[in-house]
């Protein structure tokens, strides 16, 4: 009986092929783990932008390989905004901020010295720290922070190769292209492919799939333009300086789950402490706590909803996973995976629970008696 159901679905229903693909797409999945994240992220790329090319080409009558290529402009101007813009300034204020701790820890220790003397305490017999000895202690350490960008720039050198990163950049911009342009020709002929009896559930399962992915990934982009907007409205209206550059940069970073909060409070607190001392650090602290509490109060449940469903453990998680496996391009993809497995996972623990395995009947009645 179940050889012939076997021959039945193999061979009459051709079931060979689905599950040919279904296997050539994990084996480039765990053998190819680079080239995965590429087309991967390259698919949820134009997955995501799929309703504003559908709206140029449907409302401005644009075909969908022009609305693409104007996207992917925009793309890359705002990347060159970032790189050749933001990016320099920050990195100039941080290293003026740098070169400003020493004499903005001295000062500190001498308003310490100042206030604990005018309250009758004697700091000096507790801790023998002069002004003279805590500029050649932070004179020891300021000089490896102002070599970190060249450390950074070793690293990165030795690590990626440019010529490899242009590859990477090149197939990921050629796969998006192609996926952004054929997307509905791709959903099509995919579900051309499911079984006419099984048609109405596996639809239902890309229904599924959709609100999962846009739950993440569109519902994300949006939270990253309201967040980079409120913290650069924020941090430039308390006077840090380049605060909305910081705050664009902030929100860009807010894709990647608490890359952006923690690149931002640590850059922030330098700017601060280095411009306008304590007042200027506490009034960052603010204004980032406001901003992290209306984000997980009303941002990201409205924007984002509860379709994705992943506790925020499980996203660490995923992200570690994700950067193991394929480093910065895993990141990206992980939690969005994570999130279809998750799905996956869920229906297959419904089936269970739902078989007669599960349901089965004890061999001995609960109520019966130890012999």
């Amino acid at each position: 009986m179940i050889q012939e159901k076997i021959y039945a679905f193999f061979i009459e229903r051709k079931g060979w092929i689905p599950l040919g693909f279904f296997l050539i797409f994990l084996f480039i999945l765990i053998l190819l783990p680079h080239i995965s994240a590429i087309l991967l992220a390259a698919f949820f790329t134009a997955y995501a932008v799929s309703p504003l090319v559908a709206f140029m080409n449907n409302r401005m009558r644009l075909p969908r390989s022009v609305a693409t290529i104007l996207l992917m402009i925009l793309a890359l101007l705002f990347l060159a905004l970032l790189v050749f813009v933001i990016l320099p300034a920050i990195f100039a204020q941080l290293a003026d901020a740098v070169k400003r701790l020493p004499l903005l820890a001295v000062s500190t220790v001498n308003w310490i010295y100042e206030k604990a003397y005018e309250n009758g305490i004697n700091i000096s017999e507790y801790q023998n720290l002069t002004e003279e000895a805590l500029l050649e202690r932070l004179g020891a350490v300021v000089p490896s922070f102002e070599s970190m960008p060249q450390f950074m720039g070793t690293v990165f050198r030795q690590t990626f190769s440019a010529l490899f990163f242009l590859v990477d950049l090149l197939i990921y911009a050629v796969v998006t292209f192609f996926v952004s342009t054929r997307l509905p020709a791709v959903y099509d002929a995919l579900v051309s492919l499911f079984p006419p009896a099984r048609k109405e559930e596996m639809v239902e399962w890309l229904h599924k799939f959709d609100r999962v992915l846009a739950g993440f990934i569109r519902g994300q982009l949006g939270v990253c333009f309201v967040l980079g907007s409120l913290y650069a409205f924020g941090l430039t209206v308390i006077g840090l300086p380049d605060g909305a550059s910081l705050g664009i940069l902030i929100g860009t970073l807010c894709f990647v789950p608490y890359i952006g909060i923690i690149t931002g409070v640590i850059v922030a607190s330098l700017l601060a402490l280095s411009a306008g001392g304590p007042l200027l650090f506490v009034k960052v602290l603010i204004v980032f706590v406001v901003i992290q509490v209306t984000d997980m109060i009303a941002i990201t449940p409205n924007i984002v909803g509860r379709n994705v469903g992943i506790s925020p453990v499980f996203v660490i998680i995923a992200l570690f996973a994700g950067a193991e496996l394929a480093g910065f391009l895993g990141v990206l993809v992980a939690v969005p995976t994570f999130a279809i497995l998750k799905l996956i996972g869920t229906y297959f623990v419904e089936k269970y629970k739902a078989s007669a395995i599960y349901n089965a009947p004890p061999d001995t009645p609960v109520n019966a008696k130890p012999s």
